[in-house]
């Protein structure tokens, strides 16, 4: 497994922490609701939806990964 320098660490990072405040911004996911009832604002880019289709960001094909019993959506040319 490769591993990530401090530079791309500290970018991952950023991002995860951007992602976050967006999310808790937007009221949380659009297919959750908070304690009223109430849908969240926030649309994921990558989903189940999103496995074969292009990436809205650079156009190459959204990849479907298995992880810990779950699974990720991932673009292979922006996300590696």
């Amino acid at each position: 497994m490769a591993e990530l320098s401090p530079q791309d660490r500290q970018r991952l990072h950023a991002a995860i922490v951007a992602t976050v405040r967006q999310i808790i911004a937007s009221g949380g996911r659009n297919d959750e609701q908070d304690l009223y009832g109430n849908p969240g604002g926030y649309t994921r880019l990558m989903d189940s939806k999103s496995a074969g289709q292009p990436c809205p960001t650079c156009g190459a094909i959204v990849e479907k990964m298995q992880y810990l019993g779950g699974a990720c959506y991932f673009c292979p040319t922006c996300q590696v």
